[in-house]
């Protein structure tokens, strides 16, 4: 019952299935509607339940996928095994899905938990001599005591005025030898001791925190005049050629560093900031049989076997965290390295599917989708695919 819009697999088994068809709380299954008896003011409803359920919980009916209403069940009876009567006003179907959303008897026990901690405690009380408690070494004294004439202080009278505690749960040594103590004193003696064990325990115990400056503007190795394109018919022009395809096909990469060759110039493979498993399998596959070295958008590019470029996805801030990849670094933050544009947004969930109802064996992607805002500023829809495709908004 805790919120959720419905569960899915995520991103395990490289399924990428996030979305879910719910924009709101949708809580757990518990039966269905099973006889309706149409008011003039109220409907009366029997629905089947494999929960035990309480008055003042809430539920909502469900119809072919579709949210219908929200009950709260005030007058809730329950007729039987796993039937139950219930009144609303809303309007309501037969055999429509009946969800708990929440459970007020399980919502009264975890609004009222309370976690004390334990502890033991010694207390003495003497005739002449001053009331003590302690645990550990922390002790409180209270009043002077004198003999009681007709009813000494007992240890269940002790017992009783300590359990009422917010915080502790306690175990009592108490040692006497008859006593008499008011006890509007005993309860005093009891708070006293209550709250400054309480200062005592949360009391700050950690060193101050001091003032460290750090040189972040070390010398490291900038990645410099280079040039991103997407097709290797392009024009070549920098140095530093980062091949960033959309379909990650090992003929075009291989053609690429021939053309780079003859060129005189650097191929690089620029890698997805997100890849399942299988994703990474295909990239190892395409390095092995070909040596590119790539640019490292997120840490699992770290573990392939070939030269790397920090890459302005992989989150370098600062000449700190540049030095310790230990490599040339391509930044998206200007006083690091020349300034690359990175995607506002990537998606895992298909926006062909979602929104256009596409399949894969027919997709209809080209380059010409954008996504448009409520601004009017258009934003380009870009893929990278592998095993699956990663969308990014540009």
């Amino acid at each position: 019952m805790a919120f959720n819009r419905e569960y899915t697999e995520g991103y395990f088994n490289g399924n990428c299935n996030i979305i879910s068809n719910f924009n709101n709380h949708i809580g757990v299954h518990i039966g269905k509607v099973e006889k309706i008896t149409l008011g003039k003011k109220f409907n009366e409803f029997v629905f089947s339940s494999s929960k035990d359920l309480s008055k003042k919980s809430s539920v909502k009916l469900f119809e072919n996928g579709k949210e219908l209403c929200t009950i709260s069940l005030f007058d809730l009876k329950k007729l039987g095994e796993n039937k139950y009567y219930a009144t609303t006003m809303q309007n309501i179907k037969n055999g429509a899905e009946v969800r708990l959303i929440e459970d007020y008897n399980l919502e009264e026990v975890l609004c009222n938990f309370t976690k004390k901690k334990k502890i033991q405690i010694e207390i003495e009380a003497f005739s002449g001599n001053k009331i003590k408690a302690k645990f550990d070494n922390f002790e409180i004294v209270g009043n002077t005591l004198e003999k009681a004439q007709n009813q000494p202080l007992s240890k269940e009278d002790i017992v009783t005025c300590f359990n009422k505690s917010e915080y502790f749960e306690c175990d009592i040594n108490f040692k006497t030898d008859g006593v008499f103590v008011p006890k509007s004193a005993l309860n005093e003696f009891r708070r006293n001791f209550y709250d400054k064990l309480f200062q005592k325990l949360t009391e700050f115990k950690g060193q101050k925190l001091e003032k460290k400056f750090i040189q972040t503007n070390m010398p490291f190795d900038k990645f410099e005049n280079f040039q991103i394109i997407e097709n290797i018919n392009e024009k070549l022009e920098k140095e530093n050629i980062i091949y960033s395809p959309e379909i990650y096909k090992i003929e075009s990469i291989k053609r690429l560093m021939e053309i780079c060759a003859k060129c005189g110039k650097n191929a690089f493979l620029d890698t997805p900031n997100f890849a399942v498993k299988e994703d990474i399998e295909i990239l190892r596959e395409i390095i092995n049989k070909t040596g590119i070295p790539i640019i490292a958008n997120n840490y699992y590019a770290l573990s392939l076997k070939t030269k790397k470029v920090a890459g302005g996805l992989l989150n370098v801030y600062n000449s700190i965290s540049a030095n310790f990849l230990n490599m040339p670094v391509l930044s998206a933050e200007n006083e690091l390295s020349n300034h690359i544009d990175v995607p506002l947004m990537t998606l895992r969930h298909c926006p062909m599917k979602e929104h256009l109802g596409a399949k894969c064996s027919s997709c209809p992607y080209n380059n010409n989708f954008k996504f448009v805002m409520q601004n009017g500023r258009e934003l380009k829809l870009k893929r990278k695919k592998l095993t699956s495709c990663t969308f990014y908004l540009c």
